[in-house]
């Protein structure tokens, strides 16, 4: 009787420990997909904002149109403006909607993450890359050439990194 309690704690144990773990995985798929939603839209508002702060600088296309709003404004001014956009708005909100989301995620993965620690530092240092980009986002900053070149390495780092993260959790899922 004994050795059959045990068996069935056993058991019940090594389900609770599959289920938390199936868990984990679906918490960690929702993550990669929310980090990459937040992501593409920060890249898209620091892209917007590369492109207003160079035709600022060099004086191209709205800049030198009398119609626009950008018309002769210095690049901090014309940042202002852009900011002010309702795409600017709209993709802000998203961002800190998402971000709010994201580090909701996060949280249940540091506590859960037992099991799966490699992807979880791999899914940790997305998170901090994309904060990184967030932060670009919500408050450019720098010079134009330090900007681009830091949104560009945060870019291309965050889509090797959101690749390997998926590749993983598809061998893990198997």
């Amino acid at each position: 009787m004994k050795v059959f309690i045990n068996s069935i704690s056993i058991f019940f144990i090594g389900l609770i420990l599959i289920s938390c773990n199936d868990s984990f995985l679906k918490n960690a798929d929702l993550l990669l997909i929310n980090l990459n939603k937040m992501n593409y839209a920060s890249s898209n508002v620091c892209s917007y904002y590369s492109n207003v702060w160079k035709n600022a600088i060099y004086n191209e296309e709205e800049y030198l149109d009398a119609s626009s709003p950008y018309y002769l404004k210095d690049y901090n001014q014309a940042l202002i403006i852009a900011k002010d956009t309702k795409y600017i708005k709209d993709e802000v909100a998203f961002i800190v909607k998402s971000k709010k989301k994201v580090d909701s995620l996060m949280k249940y993965i540091s506590e859960h993450s037992i099991k799966n620690q490699a992807l979880y530092d791999d899914l940790f240092e997305l998170y901090v890359k994309s904060k990184e980009l967030t932060s670009l986002a919500l408050k450019p900053s720098g010079s134009l050439i330090y900007f681009d070149d830091k949104t560009n390495n945060l870019s291309y780092e965050i889509v090797n990194l959101s690749n390997r993260i998926k590749i993983e959790l598809e061998a893990k899922k198997k």
